[in-house]
């Protein structure tokens, strides 16, 4: 609470953002897309004075602002009469924010992320489908140091309907972290599913194995 005639800091945050989402069919079966959003913010705050005991709101406010990019480009393809869809796509990342407080010299934080990711679904009949995916992404830390990171994967789904009332995935997944190490997860998911009710009776068993550099 502030005393009679204490100066009042006008605290504040201001957030604006630009999105666009656009998409062009090149044939009926292959097509485009491209997602990109900006956002740039400006906080403004009452951070604490610690130079007396117990500590005061500080008589300067501290200031953090933000710039973001994001953007991903997609590539769509059906063939084999619609047996196999693919998506090829190509992210892309980066954020910085400076942060300033009374005497103390400014901060600075940036970093980026580039994703290259695959997924192909394969029809093998009417009660069966595969999953496959792959998927490289490196994160790179421009400020206050210089580091990166790449982890590359791959993925499987198996899904399949056995009967009327029987549904089941099968899933496997391997993550290599450049690290860390590489990882290998499991998971078998079956359903139940009452065709008069419409109850939905699900389980779940996963396990993992990872080998370590």
């Amino acid at each position: 609470m502030l005393a009679p005639g204490e100066h009042r800091n006008a605290d504040y945050y201001d957030n604006f953002t630009v999105s666009s989402k656009l998409g062009f069919d090149v044939t009926p079966d292959f097509d485009l897309g491209l997602v990109a959003r900006y956002s740039n913010t400006h906080l403004r705050y009452t951070g604490e004075d610690y130079s007396t005991f117990p500590a005061v709101p500080a008589a300067q406010q501290s200031a953090s602002n933000t710039d973001e990019y994001y953007g991903r480009a997609t590539a769509h393809l059906v063939s084999l009469n619609g047996g196999l869809n693919q998506t090829l796509g190509v992210a892309y990342t980066r954020n910085q924010t400076a942060t300033l407080q009374p005497q103390t010299p400014e901060s600075l934080n940036s970093g980026e992320r580039v994703k290259l990711d695959w997924q192909g679904a394969i029809r093998v009949s009417s009660a069966q489908s595969v999953l496959l995916g792959l998927e490289d992404a490196r994160d790179t830390i421009r400020a206050p140091i210089s580091a990166s990171i790449r982890i590359a994967s791959a993925y499987a789904e198996l899904q399949s309907q056995l009967g009327g009332h029987w549904f089941s995935a099968l899933n496997a997944r391997y993550d290599d972290n450049g690290r860390f190490g590489s990882k290998v997860t499991y998971r078998i998911a079956p359903t139940w599913v009452s065709s008069e009710s419409g109850t939905k009776l699900k389980a779940s068993v996963a396990l993992d194995s990872r080998r370590r550099r």
